[in-house]
């Protein structure tokens, strides 16, 4: 398959990477878009450390309307319908959204489902995103672009902060993409202080995430020479980044890396190359089975890569660099990485057991990564044996 054609697209209008508290830039940001009334989305942990909450509370001062923390994991629609009736009744002119990989989808959807009238369960239909076989998208959400504006915070490393896509879940189908091409955050604060605060399986885990973003865009079919270039560059950042904040959880300059790091390994979903496998099988695992994403990468892309490597896809041997070991198995690179940071890496450490793979597999089947993947998956019995790779531990 050829490579994509070379284009540099930005759905975020800008990225503040300041190495300074969040309370110190966010006024300066609000006042250029001249925002007065701030509706503040936050993880319910987050919104109960004060120590991280109260310099920002201050900051906002009278601005600040309305602080809601009631968005569960993944996203439930349900959890929406009910913030976003908050968000109407605030009348807020801008959303902040602090905290981890579901709070930043949330902030970005949650304007989304404002300008769709969203009231209630029943207004899912027209959100969720339907695919073709060949990957194509057929986003049944209306034209029209969401009005509020929205920044967003992130203290973990899943990256999805950066573009218009929102995954949000249904009990009946799982995790499924929605979005609008205007519905990418305004900006994006890089605080790795704030981001301390993160605990340390949430945040090596959601490292892992962003490593399984570098190696799927490195190995995927789509890719070209700019995501090469950097996705081997941003991989090395964020590895290094996170062996850092390993060894010393108070080493600043690794969690700026790591974050930098994430943030350069999400360009390939930004430019339009589509992900793999491992990510399908992700979505399902968070949606049926409330498995953390950081922790889903962890136990499937190792495997992934493994099944990947039986067919000589290319972009391995990129991977393989970027993780210092070339000419090693990246499945092996990839599992000693992940014991290294002392976190689970395969299935049945993360709750799942093997009579649970056939509904992983058909829920994942029909997710749009598997339709992309660099080889091909010819149906649920393939991510089958995928998952029967991923279900004991292996050094």
């Amino acid at each position: 398959m050829s490579e994509a054609p070379f284009q540099v697209r930005s759905w975020t209008t800008r990225v503040v990477n300041v190495g300074a508290a969040t309370s110190d830039v966010l006024p300066g940001l609000l006042d250029e878009l001249g925002a007065k009334r701030v509706f503040l989305l936050a993880s319910a942990t987050l919104s109960g450390i004060d120590d991280a909450m109260a310099p920002i509370r201050r900051s906002l001062g009278s601005r600040l309307v309305v602080e809601y923390s009631r968005i569960r994991p993944h996203v439930p629609f349900s959890d929406l319908v009910k913030a976003v009736a908050a968000l109407r009744f605030s009348q807020a002119d801008i959303v902040v959204a602090v905290g981890g990989g579901s709070i930043g989808e949330a902030g970005k959807v949650l304007p989304l489902c404002l300008k769709y009238g969203v009231t209630s369960d029943d207004d899912a239909e027209g959100f969720r995103a339907a695919y073709q076989w060949d990957g194509t998208t057929v986003q049944r959400s209306a034209e029209t672009a969401p009005e509020l504006p929205v920044i967003c915070v992130p203290t973990t490393l899943s990256g999805g902060e950066y573009n218009h896509r929102h995954g949000v879940t249904w009990p009946d189908v799982g995790k499924r993409g929605i979005g609008h091409e205007l519905s990418a955050p305004w900006a994006v604060i890089q605080d790795p202080y704030l981001a301390a605060f993160t605990p340390d399986w949430a945040w090596h885990s959601t490292g892992m995430r962003a490593v399984d973003h570098a190696v799927e865009g490195l190995v995927s079919p789509w890719t070209n020479n700019y995501w090469r270039t950097s996705g081997v560059a941003g991989l090395a950042a964020l590895t290094d980044g996170l062996r850092a904040v390993a060894a010393d959880t108070r080493d600043t300059a690794g969690r700026e890396l790591s974050q930098l790091g994430a943030w350069q390994v999400i360009t390939p979903l930004l430019n339009g190359v589509p992900f793999g496998l491992s990510h399908a099988i992700g979505h399902s695992l968070g949606g049926l089975f409330d498995v953390p994403h950081g922790y889903s990468s962890c136990a499937v892309m190792a495997a992934v890569q493994e099944w990947n490597a039986e067919m000589g896809v290319d972009g391995l041997n990129d991977v393989a660099r970027a993780l210092g070991r070339p000419g090693y198995p990246v499945d092996h690179s990839l599992r000693e990485l992940i014991l290294e940071l002392g976190l689970p890496s395969s299935l049945g450490e993360v709750g799942v057991a093997p009579g649970q793979h056939r509904a992983i597999a058909e829920s994942a089947f029909e997710d749009r990564p598997s339709r992309t993947n660099p080889r091909a998956v010819g149906g649920a019995d393939d991510i089958v044996d995928v998952l029967r790779l991923a279900q004991t531990r292996r050094s």
